[in-house]
């Protein structure tokens, strides 16, 4: 895999060290034309999952009722198959990631979940009118009983059962935004299965940009969901299946889970040991933490010096060449 040299500049501030050898991430040219070198990829990353963990242990403003408060989840959805992904790394760069700074103490990671909630699947049933307003109470009493049935202990698939979804606090998480479809989606289901808990969503990456054909797009999207370089899209290294089709559904929880492969997918255990080497890199100060902007500033700094060993600015100094350098390819 070739990497670029950085200048003298970002050298002093961000050595360059060997690149670790990846089986799946790697550098790429995006929808918008740009191109992402793989320094660039492991910072972005790593920020983006920054992000998610910040919102797990620190928690995000949520308006119900006409009452605003901040919540701390205590059960995180990831959206199958795309988003389940990120729960691997999430995990990989808790134990980095997740503490405050100069604290050995490491906060308790949220239960994870995994829900197979497609816009596609129900659009038509929630906004049959096209009005992008989805409205779950359109699903049947079958179909809600079928996904509390999934995190019923007792297995009795009746609505009023005791069920561990319930009175939590949930957190959806899908891996790229575009329209926002699928999360307004999947949080309308999953807050008329669990009314008694909160929930809200959150994207891994997101924004818009205009392409090289004068579409407007994704300027990139995850390495692992399509390969933006050849445009294909993947239909492996997620280790789960697509959920069945409708004409072979016998129980109404299938309507919300992925299958199950019928051999390995060699693909994402080749990502899930990308991502073990990114975290370790982080771990190591190889590759380069840019804090999440939510955080507070203090915060920042004091992060990047207890895990870069280095000053933000320092970290900001050689993202900025990297970035220059990704301009001329």
């Amino acid at each position: 895999m070739n990497t670029m040299h950085m200048t003298e500049q970002s050298e002093q501030s961000h050595p360059q060290t060997e690149p670790r050898d990846y089986g799946i991430l790697h550098e790429h040219r995006r929808t918008d034309g740009s191109f992402k070198s793989i320094e660039e990829l492991e910072i972005e990353y790593v920020q983006l999952t920054d992000k998610l963990i910040h919102k797990m242990t620190h928690g995000v403003e949520v308006t119900r009722d006409g009452e605003r408060t901040r919540e701390v989840p205590t059960k995180v959805i990831f959206l199958d198959k795309s988003a389940r992904p990120l729960a691997w790394l999430v995990r990989d760069l808790w134990d980095t990631l997740a503490p405050e700074p100069g604290s050995d103490e490491v906060p308790q990671q949220p239960d994870f979940k995994f829900l197979n909630i497609d816009r596609n699947q129900w659009k038509g049933q929630l906004d049959p009118n096209s009005t992008q307003n989805y409205d779950a109470s359109l699903l049947t009493e079958e179909q809600i009983e079928g996904l509390r049935s999934l995190y019923n202990p007792d297995h009795d698939g009746s609505f009023d059962a005791k069920n561990e979804l319930d009175d939590e606090v949930i957190m959806i998480v899908d891996e790229v935004r575009a329209s926002g479809a699928t999360l307004d989606i999947a949080q309308s289901i999953i807050q008329r299965a669990f009314p008694g808990s909160k929930v809200f969503g959150a994207h891994w990456m997101s924004g818009m940009a205009a392409r090289k054909d004068g579409a407007t797009g994704n300027a990139d999207l995850p390495i692992w969901y399509r390969d933006d370089s050849t445009n294909i899209k993947l239909t492996s290294g997620r280790g789960i299946g697509n959920r069945l089709p409708a004409s072979e559904i016998e129980h109404p929880s299938q309507y919300f889970l992925s299958t199950r492969l019928p051999q390995k997918d060699e693909r994402a255990l080749r990502l899930r040991e990308d991502f073990k080497k990114l975290s370790d890199g982080v771990a190591s100060g190889e590759v380069a933490y840019i804090p999440d902007i939510d955080r507070e500033e203090e915060n920042q700094e004091e992060r990047s010096e207890a895990i870069n060993k280095k000053t933000l600015q320092q970290v900001y100094v050689a993202r900025r060449a990297i970035r220059d350098a990704d301009k001329l390819r």
